[in-house]
């Protein structure tokens, strides 16, 4: 029926100005008892709590923090373990963090005054990580990584899984044969015992205190203070067995690390769940755009032949596959690179779906990617590695935006965990008697002088060395910064800088150093008109000449 006549058009307009009327109803008995429902209040407010007819079915509700993760976080936790293994742009994401906030490793330096036993707590720090030939891993329970490769590993569990408990093992489970009574354990979010978790009260309660168990997690009732942690003792799904019943690991014992989004959130959510779906798919699309280039590029020639020329399956097909079909009975075929189609006159090769590489297609998968960097809160450069796309300008603007995001999660660490470590370690130490460590005691009578550390952590190489270098020399002489902050940014230790330059000043001796003697080519001002055979000319003390 046609729709372009006058009556058409008002009866149309009229049914859609019912509509609309319909919704703003609607809407005023959804807010019954509110001002809402006064005359004269409809569409004073938020556009955003609008219900009308593009946003009727936009209605998420409310959940509670840990009924949504009873509800998402393990599938979560399993989409992004997959793409971790199969999907680039995942891979790339994650190694972002990990190679910019952990590098080669956040490391200690202790603030005690004395300097001869702040190198001997070095020494046995190094060792106790196992960063020094003839250590064996002491720090890590299993004895197969150093420190630094648990700090990585801590990191990319909180990335992909949303947490991670880590254990902190002392002698009574070690054994003697160490060189230090502390040894790191991580346990992953799949071997918390969250099954235990009751659908209709959201809690189980565990079996001699009482207390309310929340997705494996033992709380305090009236605080909701972290008391304990119930694991199973093997991974799940492993070889080896069943993971075996749940044990309780008491909160003195370990520190559950997550970035944490909700408030009374107890568990953890990926850090990578608001990109899952568009990275996902977009890997799909471009495994699809590759399988249809390759199917493309698998025709060299078609030959156009007699009437009794051999069709296209028993060109294409081996004998083994000619017979080969899908699960609806759908006829398949193989190709392999450079056949050659035999075809009766009359027919042709057609193309199934769009030309590949499409034109279009680059700015697409840019655009994709920038969002995927945007739920990451990093720069696009740093997560596709391609800077063909930006000028200096941009890329240096961007870098310094990312570092700030690295810095947070360098701070996080070293607040949640490192500090911790640290302190297990010192009084580990001393209940050992390690040498150079004081005595219980002491310990005890002022521990505080004895625990303050500061941590280093991985720095970023400059992008413009001699700018750069030239504002921190004038810095530096305004007293606005400092040479220790000038070198934490490089990742290095001012006092050991200091001392390597005062070595090689005493090796060179009184002919100085070589790379202060080095004679240095400046390039002549472009606004000045001197040549080498002719000095400069100051008009305020040289005499003016004949010319003049």
């Amino acid at each position: 029926m046609a729709t372009d006549d006058a009556a058409t058009r008002q009866f149309l307009r009229h049914l859609e100005r019912r509509h609309r009327a319909a919704d703003r109803a609607a809407a005023v008995r959804a807010h019954s008892g509110s001002p809402w429902s006064e005359p004269g209040w409809h569409g004073a407010g938020y556009d955003a709590g609008e219900m009308g007819r593009l946003t009727a079915d936009w209605n998420p509700g409310t959940i509670g923090p840990n009924r949504l993760h009873q509800l998402h976080a393990r599938t979560i936790r399993e989409r992004v373990r997959d793409l971790e293994r199969n999907n680039p742009k995942a891979v790339s994401a994650i190694n972002a963090f990990l190679r910019n906030v952990i590098s080669q490793g956040i490391t200690p330096k202790p603030q005690i005054a004395n300097a001869t036993l702040r190198s001997e707590w070095e020494d046995e720090w190094e060792h106790w990580a196992g960063v020094v030939p003839g250590s064996d891993f002491h720090c890590d329970l299993a004895q197969r990584q150093t420190l630094y490769g648990l700090q990585t590993q801590i990191l990319r569990e909180i990335i992909v899984a949303g947490g991670v408990l880590v254990v902190f093992n002392g002698s009574e489970r070690i054994g003697n044969g160490r060189r230090h009574p502390l040894a790191l354990e991580l346990v992953p979010e799949e071997r918390i015992a969250e099954e235990n978790d009751s659908w209709t009260s959201g809690a189980w309660v565990a079996p001699r205190s009482g207390n309310p168990i929340v997705r494996g997690v033992e709380l305090d009732r009236r605080t909701g203070r972290h008391l304990a942690y119930w694991v199973k003792p093997a991974q799940v799904n492993d070889v080896g067995g069943d993971e075996g019943r749940p044990v309780r690991i008491d909160a003195s014992r370990c520190r559950y690390l997550s970035l944490l989004t909700l408030t009374g959130q107890v568990r953890g959510i990926s850090l990578l769940a608001p990109i899952v779906l568009s990275t996902q798919r977009l890997g799909g699309y471009l495994d699809s755009e590759l399988v249809a280039a390759e199917m493309k590029a698998q025709w060299a020639y078609m030959v156009q032949s007699s009437d009794d020329a051999p069709d296209l399956v028993s060109t294409l097909a081996d004998d083994a596959s000619v017979a080969v079909v899908d699960a609806d009975g759908n006829k398949l075929e193989r190709m392999s690179p450079g056949s050659v189609y035999y075809g009766r006159p009359g027919d042709k090769i057609s193309a199934v779906g769009p030309n590949v590489p499409q034109s279009d297609s680059v700015p697409w998968i840019n655009l994709i990617e920038q969002s995927i960097a945007q739920g990451l809160d990093l720069s696009a450069i740093e997560l596709s590695r391609d800077y063909s796309r930006v000028n200096f300008s941009s890329a240096r603007a961007a870098m310094n935006r990312d570092r700030k995001t690295f810095r947070f999660l360098q701070s996080y660490l070293i607040d949640h965990i490192l500090n911790r470590v640290w302190f297990e370690w010192v009084r580990g130490a001393v209940l050992v008697g390690r040498p150079g460590f004081p005595s219980a005691q002491a310990f005890l009578d002022d521990p505080d002088q004895y625990l303050k550390v500061r941590w280093r952590t991985p720095g970023w190489d400059t992008v413009n060395p001699v700018d750069d270098a030239q504002a921190q020399r004038i810095m530096l002489q305004d007293g606005t910064i400092t040479r220790e902050e000038i070198c934490a940014a490089r990742g290095v230790d001012w006092e050991e800088t200091q001392r390597q330059w005062e070595l090689e000043n005493s090796v060179f001796g009184m002919a100085g150093d070589p790379a202060k003697n080095a004679a240095i080519d400046q390039a002549p001002d472009e606004d000045s008109n001197t040549t080498d055979d002719q000095p400069p000319v100051d008009p305020l003390t040289d005499p003016p000449g004949e010319d003049a």
